[in-house]
């Protein structure tokens, strides 16, 4: 027999031995992955292809003692509906009678019944027990520190009602010392006394200065004679609400071009002699929220006077 022919017979298998080695093949492949795929190799020419022996599908693992192959996702218990519940029906409508009878019954909203009156117990005390007394009773009770802070708001409101009366009688006399012109001005019935205190404090009272509430309303110069003789008119406004002290008078005069020619400070006592009821006028001075006409009579020696111009203000 020749060497191919020996081959030939070696490659090809009886029935019985493709079956062992099937089955041989099955076994091994149970305990290890599956070997991939094997393909035909190409044959020689001269040869005849052996056939190839394919592994068989791989079964499943006997080692689970849990596995079954014919349990489906149908069959598993967790899939099967639930028994319905049942009731007992005689009990529930034994419950259903005895709730409807319930409801049924009238409810009995009794007025509150009133309170015994509450009596004191009289407690029977022993020979020689103590008998209770309150804070108020023994000082000596009272902790050092809640002592100490009560002498110490004693003491504090009795200097409040010294201290107190004091600052307030001092505060009023500063503000009569700043403001006493404005206060008898304000409450004429004050001035006596005003006057009377500022006699010995050496000042004096004085009627209030208020410039800004002091305005010219008219002023006019009346030529009287040929020897310069004029009339100043002037009419003083008094826009506070008291009287005011009288203001100094500043007159000055211009020629054509506007150059100051002359000019003269009249003072109260320049121009208040010559006006009627002088007396009352320098006592009392300038009405609160009145105008006050006044003749002031002026000699002009200079020539050429064309303007004038009539100014007050308090020095």
């Amino acid at each position: 027999m020749s060497p191919a022919v020996a081959a030939e017979d070696t490659d090809v298998a009886s029935p019985e031995q493709s079956e062992s080695v099937t089955r041989e093949t099955g076994t091994a492949e149970s305990a290890s992955p599956s070997p991939a795929p094997t393909t035909d190799a190409p044959s020689q020419p001269g040869t005849t292809p052996a056939p190839v022996t394919r592994p068989a599908p791989s079964e499943p693992d006997r080692l689970d003692p849990g596995f079954d192959p014919t349990l489906s996702v149908e069959n598993h218990p967790a899939a099967r509906p639930l028994p319905e519940p049942s009731f007992d029906r005689e009990w529930v409508a034994k419950a259903a009678t005895a709730y409807a009878a319930a409801r049924a019954m009238p409810v009995n909203e009794a007025e509150p019944k009133e309170l015994p009156p509450l009596t004191l117990i009289e407690v029977e005390r022993r020979p020689g027990m103590p008998v209770p007394r309150s804070i108020a009773e023994d000082p000596d009770r009272v902790p050092s520190f809640m002592r100490q802070r009560a002498e110490m708001s004693r003491a504090l409101r009795l200097a409040l009602r010294v201290v107190a009366p004091v600052l307030a009688l001092t505060l009023a006399g500063q503000a009569l010392w700043l403001f006493h012109d404005e206060v008898a001005a304000a409450l004429p019935a004050t001035r006596p006394a005003l006057e009377a205190a500022c006699a010995r404090a050496r000042c004096v009272i004085e009627l209030p200065k208020r410039a800004h509430q002091l305005r010219v309303a008219s002023a006019e110069l009346r030529q009287t004679s040929e020897d310069g003789g004029h009339d100043l008119h002037v009419g003083l406004r008094n826009e506070s609400h008291w009287n005011q002290a009288w203001p100094v008078l500043d007159v000055s005069l211009t020629d054509v071009q506007g150059k100051l020619i002359a000019r003269r400070m009249l003072a109260a006592t320049d121009y208040l002699p010559a006006q009627p009821d002088a007396a009352r006028l320098a006592r009392d001075g300038l009405a609160a929220n009145a105008e006050q006409q006044l003749v002031v009579p002026l000699r002009i020696d200079a020539t050429g006077v064309v303007g004038y111009t009539v100014d007050a203000f308090f020095p």
